[in-house]
């Protein structure tokens, strides 16, 4: 984040704001979220990934199944003290509707 700071757009203006009065971060006016999977920026393998952007806008974001709720009150735990255990699940799918509104940036090819 450090490198992404000091950044400048053709105008000279820090492309990074940070969070201010309750409201996040933001490169180019987009909210962003820190991942630590991402390599360092002193990785040097050719063409590691190493900065995501998408607008989400243009993901999709589709039930595979609904909501299922599950009563569980036989097992030994439950029938013991009496209880009963409630489990709910729900399975979620992301997709990019239109690819040209995500980009990655690359280490340098080899």
């Amino acid at each position: 984040m450090d490198k992404v700071r000091s950044l400048k757009n053709a105008m000279g203006d820090y492309i990074y704001q940070k969070p201010a009065e309750g409201k996040p971060g933001t490169i180019w006016g987009y909210p962003f979220t820190e991942v630590d999977g991402m390599p360092d920026l002193a990785d040097s393998a050719a063409s590691t990934p190493f900065i995501g952007f998408c607008n989400p806008r243009y993901l999709l974001n589709l039930n595979r199944i609904g909501m299922e709720v599950k009563m569980f009150s036989e097992t030994i735990q439950a029938v013991t003290d009496d209880l009963s255990y409630l489990s709910a699940r729900t399975r979620q799918f992301f997709a990019v509707a239109v690819p040209t509104a995500c980009a990655k940036l690359t280490t340098n090819a080899e």
